[in-house]
């Protein structure tokens, strides 16, 4: 019942920190315009690259490790604050070698660059790494609820023009900002105070080492998003990275949905592993499998379905270009959900850590490779396609790296039933816009979901899929 619990806030939290930007984003899209979005995209973009490498993997690491010692207040202690102290120095250091980069870039965006800046001290103060560890995602949600229903108020009465984009930025930062803060105080009652004497020593570089090897997957793992929309500023337009940014908004909304059971399970299989349950971590990692495809597929299609409709209704016009970006992005849902369970979910909590450095890199490598020709042929499209390639890359060599680990005929032995359960939903879909005559864009949105769910369920009820019957297994032994 905890991981139950545990992925359900961590589910909220995800959905949280993603979906106001998703209640904004109708009202921003239409006031900014795309060339706003895509100033504040691009320049996001660019300063996040700088806090990717201020973190080096630090908060992955200090996860990990709070998870091996939930129970013993010293030892943990010890990991917060050698791990805590230790990100502040390299995101300062970040910090200034940003402040060295700004005067070589384009001045027509420096105010921008500024405004973004403020994530720096976000990351400094992340702290959800240590609750993460702890299992308490509760702590997370409810912290974080508040706050960030505050910022989309002050992004709704001030930010009126495209002249506003800075506060729009501002907004978003010093929101996100004083969240990680109202964590900080949540710690008081949870570590001991640090002892100065013991951190600064010879070992206080020490974690580094590991939190280097998780560094390498975590920028990869990004570089997807953040160097795509860098490509595109840089070969094409703003107003492209633009739409490549609100394609990615709605996939990533669907993705933190899906993955949610990844950041649940890590700690809970680092756990296992420490305790040497083998057993028990590959029963999570099939059952996390087969959950994340029976979510995934139907995601997938069902966005293909209602993208031509749904895009105009809610970006507004202008942003037509969105309609085949998302399409194509929605590929990856299912990618990325099998590359999650194989790599958050096992390589990373069993300290395979090289063969998940080797996994993403791969794909990231292979993504880099692709941007230049496909973006400068086809813009955002361009990028997008690279992705879609870069995430099967992964999947292709976390499969074989673990070929000897798990027997993939069983992993995916259910997955044809939810492809075409899936599959009949999206026909079912297609038929609804054909034949449903309505002028109201959203009427025929939500028919076509309410369709879509019932179709869905429905066969997988006929189906017998392994998803019904854990169900049926659970609501037997639960009631």
């Amino acid at each position: 019942m905890k991981l139950l619990r545990n992925f359900l806030y961590n589910s909220a939290y995800q959905l949280l920190v993603l979906f106001l930007p998703f209640i904004t984003m109708p009202y921003i899209s239409r006031v900014l315009g795309p060339r706003g979005i895509g100033i504040n995209s691009y320049t996001y973009s660019i300063v996040m690259f700088f806090t990717l490498f201020g973190s080096l993997g630090l908060s992955i690491y200090g996860a990990r490790e709070i998870a091996t010692v939930q129970d013993n207040i010293k030892d943990r202690s010890a990991i917060f604050w050698n791990v805590f102290l230790l990100k502040c120095v390299t995101v300062v250091i970040a910090w200034v070698l940003f402040m060295l980069f700004i005067p070589t870039i384009d001045h027509h965006y420096n105010i921008y660059y500024y405004a973004q800046s403020i994530l720096f001290l976000t990351t400094m103060l992340d702290v959800s790494w240590y609750f993460a560890g702890m299992e308490q995602f509760k702590t997370i949600v409810i912290r974080n609820t508040l706050l960030k229903l505050v910022t989309v108020g002050l992004v709704f009465i001030y930010v009126k023009n495209v002249n506003d984009l800075v506060l729009y930025i501002i907004f978003i930062n010093i929101g996100n900002l004083i969240a990680n803060v109202s964590m900080v105080f949540g710690l008081k009652d949870q570590i001991q105070k640090p002892v100065y004497s013991k951190i600064f020593n010879s070992y206080f570089f020490i974690p580094l080492l590991p939190a280097l090897a998780l560094f390498l997957p975590n920028i990869a793992a990004n570089v997807y998003l953040l160097l795509n929309k860098v490509m595109i500023g840089q070969l094409d337009s703003v107003i492209s990275a633009g739409f490549y940014q609100q394609s990615d908004s709605i996939i990533k909304i669907v993705v933190a949905i899906i993955t949610s059971l990844g950041t649940v399970l890590m700690p809970r299989v680092s756990s296992l592993y420490s305790e040497k349950k083998f057993r028990e971590i590959k029963k999570y990692v099939y059952k996390s499998m087969n959950f994340s495809l029976a979510l995934s597929f139907p995601l997938m299609l069902g966005i293909i379905g209602i993208s031509s409709y749904f895009v105009p209704w809610f970006f507004g016009p202008g942003y037509e270009s969105v309609v085949v970006l998302i399409r194509v992005e929605s590929i990856t849902l299912v990618l990325i959900a099998i590359s999650n369970v194989l790599g958050m979910q096992f390589l990373v909590p069993t300290r395979r850590t090289r063969d998940f450095t080797i996994s993403i890199t791969t794909g990231a490598i292979v993504n880099i490779a692709l941007n230049p020709f496909l973006i400068m042929r086809f813009g955002a499209l361009g990028a997008m396609v690279a992705t879609v390639v870069a995430e099967l890359v992964v999947v292709i060599v976390q499969m074989y790296l673990l070929r000897n680990a798990f027997n993939f005929l069983k992993l995916f032995s259910g997955v044809w039933k939810y492809f075409i359960c899936a599959l009949i939903m999206a026909l079912a879909i297609i038929f609804i816009n054909h034949h449903l005559e309505l002028e109201s864009k959203w009427i025929i949105i939500l028919c076509d979901v309410v369709i879509g769910i019932f179709t869905y369920v429905m066969s997988n009820i006929l189906f017998r899929t392994d998803i019904v019957m854990e169900l049926n297994h659970f609501r037997k032994h639960k009631f």
